[in-house]
């Protein structure tokens, strides 16, 4: 639906966890919280890191990728995608 909405020229820009997530103390905290959010938020957020996380997200979608940048811990990514 985003893909649709944006214009031509438009672009998206997408934000999530970073796949694989890094081996840090963080990442250990964001896996525990979203065990806590609940057995099927979990399961879905397993499915999500195993299919790739966003690459896999943007390939599916038929989204080329702009620009790509990290925060500064590294376990989130920041995405600036347009149309193929």
């Amino acid at each position: 639906e985003m893909k649709r909405v944006v214009k031509n020229e438009g672009f998206l820009i997408i934000i999530d966890f970073q796949v694989p997530l890094p081996s840090t103390i963080i990442s250990y905290l964001v896996k525990a919280i979203e065990y806590f959010a609940g057995r099927n938020h979990y399961k879905c957020f397993k499915d999500y890191l195993k299919q790739g996380g966003l690459d896999s997200i943007l390939n599916r979608n038929q989204l080329q990728e702009e620009k790509r940048d990290y925060t500064e811990n590294g376990i989130i990514v920041i995405i600036k995608t347009r149309s193929v």
